[in-house]
């Protein structure tokens, strides 16, 4: 009795479902979540990330687990950004240390103090 009628054949394999709008999805997302301290660069980011994880879906009924989280924590970047600059903001302008230490910075960068555009700005409303 033959038992090896030839050469061993391998089940073949399943095709992986590669979609690059996920994966573009992914990748802006961690992009939004490293560029947080930067509120433009972190919106256009996760403004990104959005539109990709929903063209991600496609024809599919439902979203892919990756898409949802991505969507998450670009949501979360997002809130972080605004609240580190709301609240840098809010120190420099209520904090006098700060505030001097920003006068001196602003005047070096564009010859006049920060409270002298200020000044400037509301004379003009």
């Amino acid at each position: 009795m033959d038992y090896n009628k030839g050469p061993a054949q391998l089940p073949p394999r399943p095709r992986l479902n590669t979609n690059g709008f996920l994966a573009a999805s992914f990748v802006c997302t961690m992009l939004a979540f490293i560029t947080e301290c930067s509120l433009p660069v972190c919106m256009v980011f996760a403004s990104l990330t959005v539109l990709f994880a929903v063209l991600s879906k496609g024809k599919q009924l439902k979203m892919h687990s990756f898409a949802k989280m991505s969507i998450g924590i670009s949501i979360f970047s997002l809130a972080l950004s605004f609240t580190v600059t709301f609240l840098s903001f809010y120190r420099v302008l209520t904090d006098p240390a700060e505030r001097e230490d920003f006068n001196q910075i602003y005047e070096q960068m564009y010859g006049i103090t920060f409270d002298e555009a200020l000044d400037e700005i509301q004379q003009l409303f």
